[in-house]
This record gives structure tokens, C-alpha cells and sequence, in this order.
């Protein structure tokens, strides 16, 4: 957060309104401003054939990262989807896919959705969140679900953070059912 000394809470106020960001909550405590700031809010899948970073259904997913409501602030976004941490501290990780097919159409199996951190130091990736879920159990058609994962971990500078699913496929494209995103506490 931003500590900035200051006259009074209303000058506290103004400050908090004008912060360039527009996401900050603050508070006056009779002689500092203490503004906390969003890092970033990051969302939206990329347009239908884009969200592949590998050939197949799996991997990485792929995210708008200036259109809409989707920016970035205090990090990075790569050319591989994944969010490029600056700073070191803690930090809230999230995403949401809505995933499902109209019709089943295969044997039972899961959809898997996870966030995964890749430090500079360590080769392989690793596992911060997963959920896995079953689906097409019966032959009863259509199914259509949402998985949110959500946590705090403590980042470093250069390590990145990125989700992926086991089944691209299944991910129905749409700006308010998937995000992804990063903000420091």
C-alpha cells in the first residue's frame, strides 16, 4: 500500500478518488492517508481459436489483457498467458471457467482446472490450486458447470503464475464467465 501524508480526510478522500487505478480503498488515521491498491484485476478469454498456447486441448490458457474491462497494473502479461510478478509479497490468486459440453458425447471422464507458478529457479512447475470434476456420468446430455479457485501465496519477483485446463475444448468462451487474475494484500 501508499502512505502519503496529508491535512485531513477529505484531502484523504480526493486522493483515493484520483488514484489512477480506481480500485483502492484507503483510510485517514489523523496524519497519514493510507491507500491500499489493487495490483491487478485481469480477465476474459481471447476471441474462439486463440486461447491455445500448444498444440492440442491442454495447457495454458490465453487472456485478453487490454480490451474491456481487463488491465494490468504492478505486473506483467506474457505472450504465453501467463502474469509476470514484479514485486514480492503476498498475493490473492483467482480464476473462474465455465466449462461444459451441450451433449456428451464421450465416456466418463474429468475436466481439470488449475493455477500453476514457474520460478526462475526451479524447472518444473508447480501446483498452487485444482479442482477436478467429473462429467458425463449417465448419458443424460447436456452439462455445464463453474470452477472458481482462489487463494493467498507469497510471490517473488520474475515468478510468473498461469492457468491451465487438461481440456481447452470444453471452455465456453464469454467475458464474464472466465477470468483470471492477481491483486497484492
Amino acid at each position: 500500500g501508499l502512505v502519503s501524508r496529508i491535512g485531513n480526510q477529505a484531502q484523504c478522500s480526493v486522493l483515493i478518488a484520483q488514484h489512477p487505478t480506481g480500485a483502492v480503498s484507503g483510510a485517514f488515521d489523523g496524519h497519514y492517508c493510507r491507500i491500499i491498491s489493487i495490483v491487478v484485476t485481469f480477465s476474459f478469454l481471447t476471441p474462439p481459436g486463440c486461447n491455445c498456447s500448444s498444440p492440442g486441448t491442454a495447457g495454458p490458457l490465453k487472456w485478453e489483457s487490454k480490451l474491456g474491462e481487463a488491465f494490468t497494473h504492478e505486473v506483467d502479461y506474457t505472450d504465453n498467458g501467463s502474469l509476470l510478478i514484479k514485486h514480492e509479497g503476498f498475493y490473492y490468486i483467482y480464476s473462474k471457467v465455465f466449462y461444459g459440453e451441450i451433449a456428451c458425447k464421450q465416456k466418463p471422464t474429468y475436466f481439470s482446472h488449475a493455477i500453476y507458478k514457474k520460478m526462475p529457479s526451479y524447472k518444473k512447475e508447480i501446483e498452487l490450486m485444482l479442482m477436478k470434476k467429473f462429467y458425463c456420468i449417465d448419458s443424460s446430455g447436456q452439462w455445464l458447470a463453474n470452477s472458481y479457485l482462489g487463494g493467498v501465496f507469497h510471490l517473488q519477483p520474475d515468478e510468473e503464475i498461469y492457468v491451465k485446463v487438461d481440456n481447452k475444448e470444453l471452455v465456453r468462451l464469454g467475458t464474464a464467465e472466465n477470468f483470471f487474475g492477481v491483486f497484492q494484500v
